[in-house]
């Protein structure tokens, strides 16, 4: 595994070390193995001001103060911060795409709400494939331990 120190820190993950790793120049971030069939990781973050009362203390609070449909769960994360992990479905091109989302909530003092969204893509028939739902459990696993910079809120 190799740790992904994500736009100069703002938060970091890991990921295999094998994989490979492409940023667009304004934000957002792609991680994948460098095979034809391998699914797709992308990343980008949203960032929210809220005047102090607006926001909960954490970010689980803060994704747990709304509903959520059937099929979502919400995870505290050892952090504090909140992951949000869900699946949709997908037509691309005349194929059939199942996308697995994971939004990390992160929240900061006065006022900052921090999203990292992760969404990895592959194939509906691949789902049922013991090694792509072993990688989405990787990406669950590893997701669990993301870490916002400390100074987050200052920057």
């Amino acid at each position: 595994m190799k740790i992904i120190e994500y736009r100069g820190g703002i938060l970091s993950f890991r990921i295999p070390s094998h994989w490979k790793e492409e940023y667009e120049e304004n934000g957002g971030g792609t991680f994948y193995e460098d095979s034809p069939v391998s699914g797709t990781l992308r990343l980008n973050i949203q960032t929210f001001k809220g005047s102090t009362g607006n926001l909960q203390t954490c970010g689980y609070d803060e994704l747990t103060r709304k509903p959520f449909s059937d099929g979502v769960e919400i995870i505290r994360l050892p952090s504090g911060d909140g992951m949000k992990k869900y699946r949709n479905q997908a037509m691309e091109n005349g194929e059939s795409l199942d996308l697995y989302y994971w939004e990390v909530a992160h929240i900061t003092p006065p006022g900052k709400y921090y999203l990292a969204i992760f969404s990895w893509t592959i194939l509906t028939e691949q789902s049922g494939v013991q090694r792509f739902r072993d990688e989405i459990e990787m990406i669950t696993n590893e997701l669990k331990q993301i870490r916002f910079h400390p100074e987050l809120g200052s920057l």
